[in-house]
């Protein structure tokens, strides 16, 4: 009984996948965004719009303060969410500390 329930859960977690995957496919097709290379900016790390995300090609989520420079560079687009912003500044601005030394 218990393999049962847990492929009940499994194909529940699947559908609810496809079903975010299809969400941020319209997202990116009423921007106009499709078959672009997309970096998705977030500002904490959210499993589900990462897991979204993968499914797509060309489209990478990643946290705002971890992108390097290529992968910057490769996008075509970069989104960022809103509250992604103030994680970006801070990771690319330099401390008042490291300024006075």
């Amino acid at each position: 009984r218990n393999k049962q329930a847990k492929k009940g859960e499994q194909k529940h977690t699947k559908t609810n996948q496809a079903n975010k995957t299809k969400d941020f496919v319209n997202i990116l097709s009423a921007l106009s965004l499709e078959g672009k290379k997309v970096l998705l900016l977030t500002a904490e790390k959210a499993n589900n719009v990462y897991r979204s995300s993968r499914n797509i090609p060309g489209v990478t989520a990643i946290e705002a303060n971890k992108p390097n420079t290529y992968q910057i560079l490769h996008a075509d687009v970069l989104l960022i969410q809103e509250s992604a912003i103030a994680v970006l500044e801070n990771s690319i601005t330099p401390s008042i500390e490291e300024e006075a030394a």
